[in-house]
């Protein structure tokens, strides 16, 4: 009789101990399953070509600033500034002449000149906004850029219609005055003129050349980038990672 107390009292304690153990474990708590757990995290990966965009972008569009500003100064004080800077002598005068006449022509077109540089430094601010929205993941940004890549295409080609007439008149003007000017150096001891020439009109046709590469460089990153900004992946990961 005095046995069965001990033995019971002897298997109470395994029993205790394996009631706590059982709380204590995670694995085999019923009730850890109605715990709360963690959010799951929606954040992915950011597109290389959205870090690509930005960066472009940004320096597109502090580029185009600069020039734009240069552009117009050039506009409208760049006669004077030559002038200015100019030396003696009939080279010098012969410049001055072809500057003259070139200010003449600007003076004629000062309005779609003005209207250039101003829709230039709208575009290149839009460009600095879209590349800071890209970088900074915000979920207006593919609309922003579809929006400011399709007017840069427009701009583009507007100004390069511009530009392109403007030549027919100023090509004439530039080569006779180019002619005097070479023949202005080479009365001083210079180089002959008609080499003088040649150096002048491979200029340029490397200059035009340069300028259509650089046209169609741009328009194909206008092109590229509206099509990037409208792929599914691209416009879901600025709706899921939006700050």
């Amino acid at each position: 009789m005095s046995n069965t107390p001990k033995h019971s009292a002897a298997g109470s304690a395994p029993a205790a101990a394996s009631i706590s153990d059982s709380d204590s474990n995670p694995l085999t708590n019923p009730h850890d399953s109605f715990r709360p757990t963690a959010e799951p995290s929606h954040t992915a990966l950011k597109p290389t070509g959205v870090t690509v965009a930005g960066v472009i972008s940004l320096l597109a569009g502090m580029s185009g600033i600069l020039i734009g500003v240069m552009v117009i100064v050039q506009v409208l004080f760049g006669q004077q500034i030559s002038d200015a800077l100019m030396p003696a002598g009939a080279q010098a005068q012969a410049q001055r002449d072809m500057n003259a006449a070139m200010a003449a022509i600007n003076a004629k077109y000062i309005i779609p000149h003005v209207l250039s540089s101003l829709g230039g430094l709208a575009i290149s601010t839009c460009l600095i906004i879209g590349g800071i929205g890209c970088l900074a993941s915000k979920s207006w940004t593919p609309r922003w850029m579809g929006k400011t890549l399709l007017a840069l295409l427009v701009y583009e080609v507007l100004r390069t219609i511009f530009y392109v007439a403007l030549q027919f008149e100023t090509i004439p003007l530039v080569q006779l005055h180019m002619d005097n000017i070479a023949d202005a150096n080479s009365g001083n001891g210079g180089p002959p003129a008609a080499m003088v020439q040649s150096i002048q009109k491979i200029s340029m046709i490397i200059g035009f050349a340069f300028w259509a590469t650089w046209f169609v460089v741009k328009c194909g990153i206008a092109i590229w980038g509206r099509r990037y900004f409208g792929r599914d992946y691209v416009r879901d990961y600025f709706k899921t990672n939006s700050n």
